[in-house]
């Protein structure tokens, strides 16, 4: 990339949804370093190209470019040399200030030798390290905000990329995120693209302003120069283009080199992306433990109630095998599932609160995305898992302690989770909604767990039940678990292969799917 290279090139963007027009023709040039300001009203087309910019929309089109990239053949160093921050208030409010930019840090391959003293820096450049320890959702608006400019910042990006960033904050904080902002540009030099409505903001702030109404740029120039031009006469401005800027610029581009990270291995990228959301997910439950005990409540229904009632009564015929055994590796595939198939749900409020337009930012393949939260949900499904064996004991099952045995029953559990998982996020990227998928999770659970051998043997079932036993993961699974912790019968191999075809085969669709939350 050469030292002159526009931080942001844009010719011809146009980008629809279905029959409303969002950006049409747009013809833009940012240079490096200077602040530059997209100004208009709600609907003007202005996060329409921040997406597509950020690689969260592909350009339908036109070209894009970010210092010499094209975001439709580079997304994976395009999204390396950004820091975005969303309209929505998102850093994740159950993890610590210091947690949720560690992840980012993460999740941009800062070295491991500078990751804490990077983290640490941008947290206290942002005025928070008082309260890095504490968990988000006790920040005020302002201070999330500034925390969101911690995360973006710790890749040391060469293009902040902020979406109306002070948008439903008072004037104190509005202030305050501004004041962070020029500090971190004059001491790094990068570039700041920031869309807004409040002129105002634009004027006291950014070195140049485009106007844009309607997907297109009416008019651009330096704060003042446009404030003069405008006044006294009505916004009838005409479209500006590249090659014929409505003004003057404010001046060459910054000379400052440009030098994308160097790519890392797709297996240890994959590797690193699930390790960080896994770790996400454990530091949730060593800070809210609630919900491992809230879940523990209908395995342990099941188990009391169920299980010992039926061993009583012997009308399920599981041979020498007593039912409440026969039962629990049933249970501990339902207590899995439970968890797995609501992640869908998850995923969908990471959508609604701008996490995940953030993790998808970040340059990590959708597939390594997927795989990341799929065994991130198994950590939690592991953990359940945990208290349900634990519980079993108490009421007398007996299983079998092998340490192999055991590795081999969290390697089935893992392999189940992620399954159920990634079909979780694919529901949830067609129906697109909470509400929806509750119902969606409702109407599949009991389904899958009637029509599996968890609750009694194939050789009972009726005819149209062992076909949908046989074609159901979940049996699978519980067959391997009963194998291994019980000793009966199982086709292990089988059991794996079944399982790890089914969560390769799941986590490929989701990722193809996962898209369609951010659009």
């Amino acid at each position: 990339m050469e030292p002159d290279e526009p931080a942001v090139r844009i010719d011809g963007l146009r980008h629809r949804f279905k029959e409303t027009v969002a950006v049409d023709g747009l013809d833009l040039v940012v240079h490096q370093a200077e602040i530059f300001g997209l100004l208009g009203p709600n609907g003007a087309g202005k996060t329409t190209t921040i997406r597509v910019l950020t690689t969260l929309l592909p350009p339908q089109t036109g070209t894009v470019e970010v210092f010499g990239l094209d975001v439709r053949r580079r997304r994976m160093a395009v999204r390396r040399l950004i820091g975005y921050v969303p309209q929505a208030l998102s850093a994740d409010p159950a993890l610590s200030g210091r947690e949720n930019v560690a992840l980012f840090a993460r999740l941009f391959d800062v070295p491991r030798a500078q990751r804490r003293d990077r983290t640490a820096e941008v947290i206290d450049a942002m005025g928070l390290a008082d309260a890095a320890d504490r968990p988000a959702g006790t920040y005020s608006g302002g201070m999330v905000r500034r925390l969101e400019l911690a995360q973006a910042l710790v890749s040391a990006p060469r293009l902040l990329v902020l979406d109306e960033p002070t948008i439903g904050l008072d004037p104190v904080a509005r202030a305050g995120v501004w004041e962070r902002i020029h500090e971190t540009r004059a001491r790094t030099g990068m570039t700041v693209l920031v869309t807004t409505h409040y002129m105002e903001e634009a004027a006291a702030n950014c070195d140049r302003v485009a106007l844009m109404h309607r997907g297109r740029i009416r008019a651009l120039d330096t704060p003042a120069a446009l404030v003069a031009s405008l006044e006294g006469r009505p916004r009838t401005w005409t479209t500006c283009s590249v090659s014929t800027p409505a003004t003057t610029s404010t001046g060459e581009g910054s000379k400052m080199s440009v030098s994308l990270a160097a790519p890392v291995e797709p297996v240890r990228l994959l590797a690193s992306r699930t390790f960080a959301l896994c770790l996400v997910e454990l530091q949730k439950l060593r800070r809210d433990r609630t919900e491992v005990v809230t879940r523990a409540i209908q395995p342990a229904l099941w188990l009391i109630i169920f299980g010992q009632t039926f061993t009583r009564l012997r009308v399920v015929p599981t041979g020498d095998v007593p039912y409440l055994d026969f039962l629990a590796p049933g249970i501990l595939a339902q207590s899995a599932l439970f968890v797995s198939i609501f992640y869908g749900i998850h995923i969908i409020w990471e959508r609604d609160a701008g996490v995940l337009a953030k993790l998808m930012v970040t340059p990590t393949p959708r597939a390594a995305l997927v795989t990341g939260k799929a065994f991130a949900a198994s950590v939690r499904a592991l953990t359940q898992a945990l208290v349900v064996v634990v519980l079993a004991a108490l009421l007398g099952v007996s299983f079998d302690l092998n340490p192999l045995h055991l590795l081999g029953v969290a390697g089935v559990l893992v392999l189940g989770s992620a399954f159920f998982c990634c079909l979780s996020i694919t529901l949830a990227g067609l129906v697109l909604k909470r509400d929806r998928m509750m119902g969606i999770g409702q109407a599949i659970i009991m389904p899958l767990f009637f029509a599996s051998n968890a609750l009694y043997p194939v050789t009972v079932m009726p005819g149209w039940l062992q076909v949908l036993n046989h074609v159901n993961p979940l049996s699978y699974e519980v067959e391997a678990l009963r194998g291994l912790l019980i000793g009966t019968h199982a086709r292990l191999l089988l059991d794996y292969g079944v399982l790890v075809g089914s969560a390769a085969v799941a986590i490929v669709v989701a990722s193809a799917i996962l898209g369609r939350l951010t659009r």
